[in-house]
């Protein structure tokens, strides 16, 4: 790992350990998942997540993350930010009809220095600047968030070619399949999904305001938005991983296609 770019367990490693203390590892129980939530309600006959249930959970998840991107989080030397770099359908719980992120062992600070990592994230979800230099911006979680958020809205993931070297491809170049999606919601999310990190939202945050706004005027939905909390599960077979693994230099993913979601096929 580079001295720059710390996961979870390097910054716990790195407090002062002459400091006494006790360790508290506390454990939320969930009542599954997004990916869950949307294979429910595909099997319920919707297309996806209802839009207005979706927008509550997106903006849980996005106060969330931006508590997390701001510098803000002292572990001794100073105020930093911390990116989680992992966020998909898959690592956002559902917790008594609010969603919360989990998993967090990608999670990497930022620095204003620069270095050579692995490179962090899913490949249905990465964000670019983790692709071609390995290496998060502050917006890097509000960029997977977005492709979450497609995926979730319209049942599938925005990629016409799902090969892994067209879905990175798609996310270097910026052409995205977002034709699923209405004419404003579709530009609010082209910008959180901006090739160019400095052209996204300021705030994840200010991306879901966005999204509340283009849906009201489009549907003529309430831009505060509702959602109901979620259903008793049913027992279903485990979703395969397509949407998962960490991508480091030299290493193949070995995936299943996903039952109602378009595939990824990394042969």
């Amino acid at each position: 790992w580079s001295s720059t770019s710390k996961n979870a367990a390097d910054v716990i490693a790195d407090l002062d350990q002459s400091v006494p203390g006790i360790l508290v590892v506390s454990i939320m129980l969930g009542e599954g998942n997004l990916l869950d939530r949307m294979l429910e309600c595909q099997q319920a006959g919707h297309a996806a997540i209802p839009v207005d249930e979706l927008l509550g959970y997106m903006e849980d998840a996005a106060r969330g993350l931006d508590f997390l991107n701001a510098e803000r989080h002292d572990f001794g030397d100073g105020p930093i930010a911390i990116q989680h770099c992992d966020i998909k359908p898959q690592n956002i719980m559902l917790v008594g009809g609010s969603a919360m992120i989990c998993d967090f062992g990608l999670a990497r600070v930022l620095s204003s220095c620069r270095g050579t990592t692995l490179m962090p994230g899913s490949p249905a979800y990465i964000a670019p600047e983790c692709i071609s230099g390995r290496q998060p911006s502050s917006t890097t979680d509000q960029y997977s968030l977005a492709v979450s958020y497609v995926e979730l809205r319209t049942g599938a993931l925005p990629f016409q070619n799902t090969s892994i070297s067209a879905v990175f491809d798609a996310h270097l170049k910026g052409t995205l399949d977002l034709s699923r999606l209405q004419g404003r919601e579709r530009e609010v999310i082209r910008r959180a999904t901006s090739v160019n990190p400095g052209d996204r939202f300021s705030t994840t945050m200010e991306m879901i305001r966005s999204l509340r706004a283009s849906i009201a005027t489009s549907t003529g939905l309430s831009s505060t938005g509702m959602w109901q909390p979620m259903p008793t599960r049913q027992e279903s077979g485990p979703a395969s991983d397509v949407t998962s693994g960490t991508m480091t230099p030299g290493c193949t993913l070995a995936t299943a296609s996903r039952s109602m979601a378009q595939p990824i096929d990394l042969a």
